[in-house]
């Protein structure tokens, strides 16, 4: 490919404008001049009006001197915009084949490195021995796998010692972890990116949880087993009557003996005072028990 250069021959021989002249010693003793009549000079409340003619004048100076400059700018610039133009119009036609050619590298290495990835999946599906189904390549690729700097030795490398790691990992889950939460474990594990810290961590929790709700159950049936002991002390036997001898009743003249009859056929009352634990509702429905039954019942004095 024939060698380029741009080469400028418009000013002569490449040479453009070094400095530009102009009176700057005259306009800025002029300046100085006039801006020397402001120093420490303060405006009464009566001056306002001048201020803002002084204000005024100064300004209508400043965008004189500045209007100035930019002409030259401009009339500097403008040969430097023509020629701006017209080198990005060649330049384009250079980024035309440039593009063209970026567009098929990139195809090139992107296939190179589908292919590499394929490899190493390969290769992961020979390795991964028990665990496949469970550990899957997605798991622990590392992107750095695909740069040209990465040998496909070392890749394979890291993929043996991934699958060795989280053979070695599971199997310690089977050792240490009970075999109500092993399965959970697992699960976590591939879960959190295989970090056996975060899965030691959450059995523990775990643990915790279930200990505090069971010491909850125990202290719960103590606390019913006490209340149910409590109730069973509040019931008092019944007093027991004593017998009456034959001749005690043989001497009862006929009307007592009548009356006695009577109440022996009848059941014997008894009084037993005790405390109820139990919801509104219970209390209720026992109430209306010993109503529906004919028990007499009252506030215990």
């Amino acid at each position: 490919m024939e060698e380029l250069s741009l080469v400028i021959n418009q000013p002569d021989d490449g040479k453009f404008i070094q400095k530009i002249g102009w009176n700057k010693e005259q306009i800025m003793n002029a300046v100085a001049a006039i801006t020397e009549q402001y120093e420490g000079l303060t405006y009464t409340e009566e001056q306002m009006k001048d201020a803002k003619k002084d204000r005024a004048a100064l300004n209508a100076m400043r965008k004189a001197i500045s209007g100035r400059r930019i002409e030259i700018k401009k009339a500097l610039l403008a040969p430097y915009d023509v020629f701006d133009a017209e080198v990005k119009e060649v330049v384009a036609l250079i980024d035309k084949p440039i593009a063209m050619i970026d567009e098929q590298t990139s195809e090139y290495e992107e296939r190179i490195k589908e292919e590499k990835r394929q490899n190493l999946i390969a290769y992961f599906d020979k390795t991964v021995g028990e665990l496949e189904g469970t550990l899957t390549f997605e798991m622990i690729f590392n992107q750095k796998w695909l740069n040209k700097t990465t040998s496909l030795k070392s890749c394979k490398e890291d993929i043996a010692t991934a699958i060795q790691k989280t053979r070695s990992e599971l199997k310690t889950i089977d050792e240490i972890v009970e075999e109500k939460y092993r399965a959970y474990a697992k699960d976590f594990y591939f879960r959190k990116n295989r970090d056996m810290t975060s899965v030691l961590d959450e059995i523990g929790r775990m643990r915790a949880i279930d200990k505090r709700a069971e010491e909850e159950r125990i202290a719960k049936a103590e606390k019913e087993k006490r209340e149910r002991e409590a109730e069973n002390k509040g019931v008092a036997d019944p007093p027991s009557e004593p017998e009456k001898t034959q001749d005690e009743l043989e001497s009862r003249n006929p009307d007592e003996k009548a009356e006695s009859l009577v109440v022996e056929e009848s059941p014997k009352m008894y009084k037993a005072s005790f405390t109820v634990y139990g919801t509104k509702s219970q209390i209720m429905n026992l109430k209306q028990y010993m109503n529906d039954n004919g028990i007499e019942f009252g506030k215990v004095e």
